[in-house]
C-alpha cells in the first residue's frame, strides 16, 4: 500500500494522482464531522443544565432573603418541626 500510495502522489501512474488522498480525507470528514457536531451539541446541553441550576440556586437564596426579612421584621421564626425515628 505504501508503494502504492508514494506511486501515485509522486504521479509514476498514469491515474489521477489525488484519488487516493482525496478519498482518505473525505473518509476522515465522514467520521470528524459527526464527532464534532456531536460534540457541539452535549456542551450546549450542558451549558443548558448549568444556566437552569444557576437559576434555582438563585430562587433558593432569594427565598432564604426573604424569610431572613420576615425573621428581622416579625422578631419571630416559623417552627421547625424535626421527625426522629
Amino acid at each position: 500500500m505504501d508503494r502504492h500510495l508514494l506511486a501515485v502522489l509522486t504521479s509514476e501512474t498514469d491515474d489521477y494522482a489525488f484519488t487516493l488522498v482525496t478519498v482518505l480525507i473525505l473518509r476522515a470528514c465522514g467520521i470528524l464531522i459527526p464527532l464534532y457536531i456531536m460534540v457541539r451539541v452535549i456542551e450546549s446541553v450542558q451549558n443548558r443544565l448549568q444556566e437552569l441550576h444557576q437559576d434555582d440556586d438563585e430562587e433558593c437564596n432569594e427565598t432564604t432573603s426573604i424569610r431572613e426579612r420576615d425573621v428581622e421584621e416579625n422578631g419571630t421564626q416559623n417552627p421547625v418541626v424535626q421527625i426522629q425515628s
